[in-house]
């Protein structure tokens, strides 16, 4: 799985990292979309596209979309949630069970991941509802929220699917825990109260994130 486009993901992710700790917003216009441009590539180089569900090409596609929409102008902002929304959909659908799995690990999971969701999704809407110019963020958000959790709950539940390797399972279940901490503090600091270095955690969580999401479904499609 190792070739010449993961390290230039790793290498470019390190530059993207350092231009935003150093601010240097020029290189960061550059090597955000561009991160995720090597890291399609990778996906692709390995024939990711022949061998897993085409749905997951297609939600790093938007992933791509979303980046380069959510550098632009304010007024972008929506259009980078969509682009995203529709990028956890892509997520969603290539971890749909192809085998019926057990009903409990299924509810236990649902549960959390709903727990989860719920309780972030109620201090966003508290703070929403004392800002009089985001109420209309209000069902956008929520649509998200749920799309978030969705791929979550998707991502953990391959631990009970038997066409899942344990370790593929185990990074898209990392992949779908730091995605959802990624979005989570971009929304905290965002919409709730801003951080010191939010930015830059908010952009190490998030390709992590991707990272371990491509290197299970790989992992898992190349070796079976």
């Amino acid at each position: 799985m190792l070739n010449i486009w993961l390290f230039l993901f790793v290498l470019l992710a390190l530059l993207d990292w350092v231009a935003l700790w150093q601010a240097w917003k020029q290189v960061n216009y550059f090597s955000k979309p561009v991160t995720l441009l090597a890291l399609l590539i990778w996906f692709t180089s390995l024939g990711g596209w022949l061998v897993a569900p085409f749905w997951f090409g297609l939600a790093l596609v938007f992933s791509l979309l979303g980046d380069i929409f959510l550098l632009l102008a304010d007024k972008f902002f929506l259009m980078g949630l969509g682009a995203f929304l529709l990028a956890h959909a892509g997520y969603v659908l290539g971890f749909t069970p192809q085998s019926t799995t057990s009903p409990l690990p299924t509810l236990i999971i649902g549960l959390i991941t709903l727990l989860l969701g719920s309780y972030f999704y109620n201090k966003l809407r508290k703070s929403i509802a004392n800002n009089a110019g985001l109420k209309k963020m209000n069902m956008p958000l929520l649509l998200y929220c749920l799309a978030l959790c969705l791929m979550l709950f998707s991502a953990v539940l391959t631990f009970a699917q038997p066409n899942w390797l344990p370790a593929a399972a185990a990074l898209v279940t990392a992949g779908g825990m730091l995605f959802f901490t990624s979005d989570s503090l971009l929304a905290h600091n965002r919409f709730i109260m801003p951080f010191p270095n939010a930015k830059l955690l908010i952009r190490i969580t998030y390709h992590l994130a991707q990272l371990a999401l491509v290197s299970g479904i790989l992992l898992n499609y190349l070796n079976r």
